[in-house]
């Protein structure tokens, strides 16, 4: 039997498809259900619902790999790297992240929170130009490459 956060990563090759899409979060989440990633926040399935569309406009071709999960009662969690294209930039980027999520007495999930690190996102995904990167202490230069 799979669990919720492996319904959920295996929902990502659908996220092109808004019927599919749609079907997923009403299935898996609970109406007033609470969504947090480091830079957004949605409150109940349609919210949830337009933050997966708006995504999947933005980053068309994403896939997740799950590295490891732990469940405890009502609480699971998991570990993961996510690689994703966006027509902003032409390579590929790939984040790593950790999902909490809470269930209720029906497996459908209460509150997703999504960790991940926004700083490791940008410096991936924003081209640093070379001049700039050799004028920088090597600390700083560390933390950008």
């Amino acid at each position: 039997m799979r669990t919720p956060i492996e319904h959920l990563f295996g929902s990502l090759k659908d996220m092109g498809d808004e019927q599919a899409l749609e079907e997923m979060i009403f299935e898996r989440y609970a109406a007033e259900a609470t969504f947090e990633d480091p830079l957004q926040q949605a409150r109940g399935r349609k919210a949830i619902l337009k933050m997966y569309q708006d995504m999947a406009r933005v980053f068309p071709d994403m896939s997740a790999t799950l590295k490891r999960q732990a469940c405890d009662g009502d609480s699971h969690v998991a570990e993961w790297e996510m690689t994703f294209r966006s027509r902003l930039w032409p390579k590929a980027i790939t984040i790593s992240g950790v999902t909490w999520l809470t269930l209720d007495s029906q497996q459908r999930i209460v509150a997703h929170v999504d960790y991940w690190d926004l700083w490791q996102f940008l410096r991936r995904a924003l081209p640093i130009p070379a001049a700039l990167l050799e004028r920088l202490p090597e600390p700083l230069r560390h933390l950008i490459e």
